[in-house]
């Protein structure tokens, strides 16, 4: 049992000591293109160890402080994947002007991710939503050398924090524990869980803010406009992962009954609230960055709404059904933004990109480009045949299912939405390129570029197995 209780953390503790070791080196022998190298050596290792692991059925370990289930791990698998292909292009990119004090940080935040996906107690959870926070902040001030920048993500997430900080006195008051699985099983004993509405109400401001959800939005289209596009790719993907993790196992544990509906309509108020808001700003905004930012919360509240349909049958299969399509659209959008900053990152070292107007004609002189261009804009827009369309209608019909009399709102907001993507297309592909400059990639970005494009065609074409396989593994963590 010790040494099972030891395999579940290996990746972790292996990462963890080896990035304590990869610092103290660096004091010593400054040899910043070895240490990225070193980092993607290990970061494999511990992606292969992780699916090696994968076959853990529900387990609690160390005083029920972590909670393994299979889809914790898949979690893991794909946020790990993410981080080794992020490597691969900082390698082939930017290994010359890149500072090796951001791959600390960028592994440090990465590490409380994959702590914080497997957290089962609140405390526990707070500690690293906190120093994942600080990571966060330090990424932000780096990145863009602004004190009021990081300064004002840090005030707002003191808020939060001290919501969540009274939301943890309650629970503790009440529960006298603060392991999740504990106040499930009083709460599933008690038929009045009123209070426990209340206290809930109280994390969801840390919820919103990790999840760049309204009110606590304001802050991202400022940051997004500081900050480099291929640092945009890990502060933007990195830190749902956690929160995903976290919403599953509240949602899933709950005995719903008269407090879901009240609890589903503040969740689908704030979906509503993201989405309509996001695609006026969407319209109206000039500036590539804040539309991609504003393009970010539309697409949370979208998947936020998913969350706001799934117990009004109170059924097992519907449950199961309607997180499937919420975690396959969430791994969808991010495979599609992620692929779309690497395109905007690789075209911003030619020219500089800031506004609409200035990527007119950019793939006038090169056909391939004008290709891949149009593929990443149709998956991240979710334009049929790419599998972010088919999880749309999936979301809408459950949404028609529950009878839901907001969907016609919701349709002309996502045609909202869509009409951005027109826009960007039409800059792209119906003018001219007035300063004539050609634009040309190297042979191994095409390739880097291509592999994900790939990466994402596999994606829609065994998007029904690939939802079987998600399906089994989440029955299988709530059994």
């Amino acid at each position: 049992m010790k040494f099972i209780k030891l395999i579940i953390l290996i990746p972790e503790i292996i990462l963890f000591f080896f990035l304590l070791f990869i610092i103290i080196l660096n004091l010593i022998i400054n040899n910043k293109k070895r240490n990225i190298y070193f980092f993607l050596f290990i970061t494999f290792i511990c992606f292969i160890l992780n699916l090696i692991n994968f076959n853990y059925k529900k387990k609690y370990f160390y005083y029920n402080l972590i909670l393994i289930d299979n889809f914790s791990y898949i979690l893991k698998i794909f946020i790990y994947l993410f981080l080794i292909l992020y490597l691969i292009y900082i390698i082939i990119n930017k290994i010359n002007f890149i500072k090796i004090e951001y791959i600390y940080i960028i592994f440090f935040l990465f590490l409380s991710q994959n702590f914080l996906i497997i957290s089962n107690n609140i405390l526990l959870i707070y500690i690293l939503l906190e120093f994942s926070s600080f990571c966060y902040g330090t990424i932000i001030y780096i990145a863009s050398k602004d004190n009021k920048l990081s300064l004002k993500y840090f005030i707002i997430n003191i808020i939060c924090t001290i919501f969540f900080l009274f939301g943890i006195i309650f629970l503790y008051y009440i529960f006298n524990n603060l392991n999740l699985n504990k106040i499930f099983c009083i709460l599933k004993k008690y038929y009045n869980k009123i209070f426990f509405l209340y206290i809930f109400i109280l994390f969801i401001p840390t919820i919103c803010l990790k999840f760049n959800l309204i009110p606590f939005h304001f802050w991202i289209p400022e940051i997004y406009n500081k900050i480099p596009y291929h640092i945009l790719i890990p502060i933007n993907l990195i830190p749902k992962f956690s929160i995903i993790s976290l919403l599953f196992h509240i949602f899933i544990n709950i005995n719903f009954n008269k407090i879901l509906i009240k609890l589903k309509f503040i969740i689908f108020l704030i979906s509503l609230f993201s989405i309509f808001i996001s695609s006026i700003f969407i319209i109206i905004k000039k500036k590539i960055k804040s539309i991609i930012s504003f393009s970010s919360i539309f697409n949370s509240g979208f998947m936020l709404l998913i969350i706001s349909n799934f117990n009004k049958k109170n059924n097992l299969k519907f449950i199961v059904n309607s997180y499937t399509i919420f975690f396959l659209y969430f791994i969808n959008y991010n495979i599609s933004l992620f692929i779309f900053l690497l395109f905007l990152d690789l075209l911003n070292k030619k020219k500089d990109f800031i506004f609409l107007k200035n990527i007119r004609g950019i793939t006038s002189n090169f056909n391939l480009l004008k290709i891949i261009f149009i593929i990443i804009i149709l998956s991240i827009s979710n334009f049929p045949p790419f599998l972010g369309f088919y999880l749309k209608l999936l979301i809408l019909e459950n949404s028609l299912n529950n009878n839901i009399n907001y969907l016609i709102i919701i349709i002309f907001f996502i045609i909202l939405n869509f009409f951005c993507y027109l826009n960007i297309i039409k800059n792209v592909f119906f003018y001219k390129n007035i300063k004539n400059k050609k634009i040309k990639f190297k042979i191994t970005n095409l390739l880097f570029l291509l592999i994900n494009i790939i990466l994402l065609f596999l994606f829609l074409i065994f998007n029904k197995f690939i939802f079987k396989i998600i399906f089994k593994i989440i029955l299988l963590s709530i059994i």
